[in-house]
């Protein structure tokens, strides 16, 4: 027995020491807490301290790494804003030294250049036979020169032998083209009859053609380029002048289907009469391209080599006609157009005295609008619209006018190129 009560009062005694301490914790918080929560809450307490001291440490490096970021990219900045000063330095440097050799390069070509235009001055000569030496010499050399193309000076395509004309009467033309100045008087000028545009008067008698050429230069140089131009159109036609041969015979069909005319009017002035009114669209458009072609060229020949035509230039009169826009623009290819545009255009020999228009409807006047600007003060002072064809009886001469040309009362029967070339 005594040996059990020691043992159940050995037994008892942890239980009140557990007690002990439970009543102390209560009496510190006013909460009870276990004996493994207040070991729990000693370790937290040790983990808060340790972790606040690696905040501080990171906070201080993440300051240390943006302090030096800060530095390198600042002195790089520095340098590489010196860097470009120092470039742009350089640049300045070589564009002055290149300015400078640009300059110096300039006065050398204009140095040269105004060599050039006194060694290769223009050659002017007093005669048409001074002229006429001059300009086959200047043909001979540029054969002897010319690395390609020299076949184009032969003239092989050249219709002449239709007119009984030579090599020499072809270039010969182009002498008298080059004459400086026209002793024939422009016409006089007057707005009577016309639509806002400035038209002549009749142009007075012409004078005797020695007295011409007895006060006019010839500018040879001007001749060989307007020649050469001419060369290079020609040799451009390749086959189509000669296969067939370019002969009167075979534009005969393709003149009557176009309709031209010509005559010479009262100041001996050759006059291409195109009324388009008396052309017929289907007949044109069944006429192939070539033939159409062959036709201008043929009479473009007919033209530069007229005597009339060289001495005292030609006017063109053009009635406009009923016919629309469309009408007018499918009456040849745009190839073929351009082809005739610069036969007529910097390569004939001839001087256009005055373009006559007459009837123009509507849409041919909004065109001639759009391109006026384009063209030169002299090219526009010769384009003429009339209101009444009847003016025309007064400029040119009624003798000269066909009698089938609409709104005039003209006297001509037969065109010079009919009578000459096709009455038979």
């Amino acid at each position: 027995e005594t040996a059990a009560a020691t043992e159940a009062s050995e037994n008892g005694a942890a239980p009140a020491q557990d007690a002990t301490a439970a009543g102390n914790e209560v009496l510190e918080t006013g909460i009870p807490v276990a004996a493994d929560d207040q070991t729990a809450a000693s370790e937290g307490t040790s983990t808060t301290v340790a972790s606040g001291d690696d905040n501080t440490t990171t906070t201080t490096k993440i300051r240390n790494a943006f302090g030096s970021f800060k530095t390198k990219t600042s002195n790089a900045f520095r340098a590489t804003a010196q860097t470009v000063k120092d470039k742009s330095q350089q640049v300045r440097e070589r564009g002055s030294a290149t300015m400078a050799s640009l300059q110096e390069k300039g006065k050398q070509v204009a140095q040269a250049r105004r060599s050039a235009a006194a060694n290769n001055a223009e050659i002017i000569v007093d005669t048409e036979e001074e002229g006429l030496e001059q300009l086959k010499q200047m043909v001979e050399n540029a054969k002897a020169t010319g690395k390609r193309n020299v076949e184009k000076w032969a003239f092989e395509s050249s219709p002449l032998e239709c007119f009984e004309k030579t090599k020499d009467d072809l270039m010969m033309a182009f002498v008298r083209w080059s004459r400086m100045n026209d002793a024939v008087p422009e016409p006089a000028t007057t707005t009577a009859g016309t639509e806002g545009e400035t038209a002549p008067a009749p142009t007075p008698a012409p004078a005797a053609e020695d007295s011409l050429e007895a006060e006019s230069k010839y500018n040879i140089t001007k001749a060989f380029r307007r020649l050469e131009s001419y060369a290079n159109w020609m040799s451009k036609t390749g086959t189509d002048m000669l296969e067939p041969k370019l002969t009167t015979e075979s534009i005969e069909e393709a003149w009557k289907v176009w309709n031209l005319k010509v005559s010479y009017d009262k100041s001996n002035r050759l006059v291409w009469w195109l009324d388009m009114d008396s052309v017929e669209a289907e007949a044109i458009q069944q006429l192939k391209p070539v033939e159409s072609l062959r036709l201008f060229c043929w009479f473009a020949h007919y033209v530069l080599l007229d005597r009339h035509a060289q001495q005292y230039g030609m006017v063109l009169v053009q009635n406009w006609g009923k016919k629309h826009l469309l009408q007018h623009m499918s009456l040849m290819p745009p190839k073929l157009m351009l082809k005739i545009d610069r036969l007529t255009i910097g390569t004939m020999p001839v001087k256009t005295k005055q373009l006559y228009i007459v009837r123009t409807p509507q849409w041919a006047k909004l065109v001639m609008g759009l391109v006026s600007p384009f063209l030169s003060q002299k090219m526009r002072e010769r384009i003429v619209t009339l209101a009444d064809s009847k003016f025309l009886e007064d400029l040119l001469g009624a003798d000269c006018i066909p009698q089938e040309f609409p709104g005039c009362e003209g006297k001509l029967e037969r065109d010079v190129v009919w009578a000459t070339y096709f009455a038979g």
